[in-house]
């Protein structure tokens, strides 16, 4: 193999496992941190004194509400001709619950509470627009995410289960770093205790 050849490759195994361990701190941070409330995270001041010894406090809102993310979706992807919303699925609440593991240990999860306009589309095919978001350091991907943000966009950090898909293709499909359109078919997942999954698209394929 030509030495630009070995450079090309090297780079590539690096740019491969950066986006791997991106997505593996992703999903952990999804599935371990739970959304504080709005009126826990703003807990962030600038304080400072002026030469009068008065004392002003500035709040800092830096985490943006679900209203702003949701409305902030169409900046990023556009509804495919035919195809499905992101604000549809981001109706979907999230109902908090409990249970026990296999070895007794009490877990929390949440569950979703899917709105009617999304329930008659379950084992349906539909077409959507979003990001992916690789599981493994290589090209292809037959098991990834799938959002309406891209990985540099602040708000994915943000984003709760309903506005995450697990996508599931029997061929893999080529990562990009820009907005794919996906067709397959959608299973609304009523409980999941694992991983608080609440919609998978199975059989998925890129969209020319």
């Amino acid at each position: 193999m030509r030495l630009p050849d070995k450079i090309a490759m090297f780079k590539w195994m690096v740019k491969a496992l950066f986006y791997g361990v991106l997505a593996a701190l992703f999903i952990y941070a999804l599935l371990n941190v739970k959304r504080p409330d709005q009126s826990t995270v703003i807990d962030k001041t600038i304080t400072y004194t002026t030469t009068a010894t008065k004392t002003y406090t500035i709040p800092l809102n830096i985490t943006p509400s679900p209203e702003e993310v949701v409305e902030s979706i169409s900046d990023y992807v556009t509804v495919p001709e035919g195809g499905l919303d992101w604000k549809l699925l981001a109706q979907t609440k999230s109902i908090p619950y409990s249970f026990a593991d296999e070895e007794g240990r009490e877990m929390h999860g949440v569950k979703p509470e899917f709105p009617s306009g999304l329930q008659k589309l379950d084992g349906r095919e539909i077409t959507m627009q979003g990001y992916m978001f690789p599981l493994n350091a290589e090209e292809n991907q037959s098991l990834f995410l799938f959002g309406p943000f891209p990985v540099s966009c602040p708000y994915h950090y943000h984003v709760g289960p309903a506005l995450v898909m697990e996508a599931r293709g029997q061929d893999a499909v080529k990562f990009s770093y820009e907005a794919v359109t996906l067709t397959g078919t959608l299973e609304l997942v009523p409980r999941d205790d694992a991983y608080n999954v609440f919609y998978r698209l199975h059989d998925v394929k890129v969209k020319p």
